[in-house]
């Protein structure tokens, strides 16, 4: 059998949200992928985006068009988009974005689908199209570190996720809800790949001057009403006023239409105590962000890998959850999600935000303890992942 030759990142979409970059650069190591940028190949929708990124560092980035909802652009696009309407070629627009690069996939080649909860989205047809365009080309197709809902499992996505080569599911609700339908002979379980990104040094406070500090994250995935949004605003000033903690609003994404920095700027303007309130004010890396969160004393985040890099730099979090993956990961790492995560709605209140504050700020050492004593055995799972991938070529990757 050929050994692996090339790795292609087909739905990596962008670093605008820095989880997906974590992912990249976590697995370009945790598969020891070599420096060679005509082995690793990275489709991204904004290569300007990825270079200021540095993930041109980790591949060649090939650039597929950025489709524009409600928006004639590019305009190249329209007639695609008019047979799919019309449902006269379901596949139209992603024949137009993607057999571009349909060469790419070949024998040789490792085709990776890194975006986690991708299949948890309405539109998750291009990724049926991808699965199946690359492996007809005969490439090995694997969806990588994934968390998929039960209900999101129709009868189309079942036969999609059995095609693939591999499935590596990231938390153990996943992997329950494909064994209940019947998705087994190809599904392996490993932590989310970003457990194993490298933080890197961002002195952008002088930390020592902080005092005690909770990190907050927020996004417009929890907060869709402006009553929830009144009650974070209580909260946060609720700490602020009455306990001895500053607070460090961080972005963790930064697309044009989910932008979290322009949500904490805006939010930040809510606070009183100004003094004590600081902004993570531009779009730093997912490495720089990692080392800003190792300085929090405790984390509140919504965004998944904003959480993941509190946990894995042992700082005691609260998931702000919307979602299977932050229950998941939370259950698999405490035992139990109960107290680790708050589900956020509609009718989300300040009293369960500051209880959860509250349990954190008693608990915290233990916690702190916990996480320092179990996190290392439980990241260390990871390090059996390429060996799973090798076995998928007969062989090790060519270098």
């Amino acid at each position: 059998m050929k050994k692996c030759k090339k790795v292609v990142f087909y739905s990596y979409v962008n670093s605008g949200n820095r989880g997906c970059e974590a992912i990249l650069k976590s697995t370009y190591d945790i598969l020891g992928l070599g420096k060679d940028q005509n082995e690793t190949l990275i489709f991204t929708d904004d290569v300007e985006g990825d270079t200021k990124c540095g993930i041109d560092k980790y591949g060649k980035l090939f650039s597929i068009p950025y489709i524009y909802n409600h928006q004639f652009k590019p305009l190249t696009s329209v007639f695609p988009r008019f047979l799919r309407k019309l449902k006269i070629d379901k596949n139209a627009l992603w024949k137009y974005k993607y057999n571009r690069y349909a060469s790419e996939f070949t024998s040789d080649t490792l085709a990776l689908s890194t975006g986690g909860d991708i299949y948890c989205y309405d539109d998750s047809d291009w990724l049926t199209y991808l699965n199946n365009l690359a492996l007809k080309k005969g490439a090995k197709t694997v969806l990588w570190g994934c968390s998929i809902e039960k209900s999101r499992i129709t009868d189309f996505v079942k036969e999609d996720l059995k095609k693939y080569s591999l499935i590596t599911v990231r938390e153990s609700i996943t992997l329950n809800n494909l064994k209940e339908m019947g998705i087994t002979d190809n599904v392996k379980m490993f932590p989310d790949p970003a457990f194993k990104l490298k933080p890197e040094t961002a002195d952008i406070f002088e930390w020592g001057k902080m005092g005690k500090v909770l990190g907050i994250n927020i996004s417009s995935h929890i907060i869709k009403d402006q009553k929830v949004y009144k009650e974070f605003i209580r909260f946060v000033n609720h700490v602020l006023e009455t306990t001895e903690y500053s607070v460090l609003l961080i972005p963790h994404v930064f697309w044009e239409d989910e932008d979290d920095l322009k949500m904490l700027s805006d939010f930040s303007k809510e606070l009183t105590l100004k003094d004590k309130v600081y902004l993570v004010d531009r779009a730093y890396s997912s490495q720089e962000l990692k080392y800003i969160i190792s300085k929090c004393t405790m984390y509140m985040g919504a965004r998944t890998h904003s959480v993941i890099a509190a946990y894995s730099m042992f700082v005691p979090t609260v998931a702000l959850s919307y979602s299977i993956k932050s229950r998941g990961i939370a259950r698999d790492i405490f035992g139990d999600e109960k107290n680790y995560t708050l589900k956020i709605s509609n009718q989300t209140t300040f009293d369960e935000l500051w209880d959860s504050f509250q349990f954190l700020e008693k608990n915290q050492g233990q916690i702190k303890q916990y996480l320092e004593n179990e996190l290392p055995k439980y990241i260390e799972k990871i390090d059996s992942e390429k060996e799973v991938i090798e076995k998928l070529f007969g062989g090790k990757y060519e270098k």
